[in-house]
């Protein structure tokens, strides 16, 4: 089971209060400049999203889940001109395209 330290869970009870939550969120992210993103992101972010539907008739309970990830500096380090921290890999898409074993040698390599 995934933890994160200083996730916070909220109530929500109708969609604006979802969207508070998760502007407030994005209000805490930490940012930085680069040559290629001025405004780019230095740190992860995950919003998840549960709706719970319940009949009473059917003694039934449906859930869904909806996650949200934003993942920090996933910019091409050589073209963002990023420095400061460690080399993450270049791009999301590339790191969807790959096994988890091929991301991790690339790490190892790095």
């Amino acid at each position: 089971s995934f933890h994160c330290p200083d996730a916070t869970l909220r109530p929500a009870s109708n969609p604006e209060e979802a969207l508070t939550a998760l502007f407030e969120g994005l209000r805490r992210r930490e940012t930085a400049r680069t040559d290629m993103n001025h405004n780019s992101s230095r740190s992860h972010l995950i919003f998840s999203l549960t709706v719970t539907q319940s009949d009473e008739n059917l003694s039934a309970k449906l859930t869904g889940r909806l996650h949200l990830v934003d993942l920090a500096g996933c910019e091409r380090l050589k073209r963002s001109m990023s420095s400061g921290g460690p080399a993450t890999p270049t791009d999301a898409g590339s790191i969807g395209s790959r096994t988890p074993r091929e991301n991790r040698d690339q790490r190892r390599e790095a």
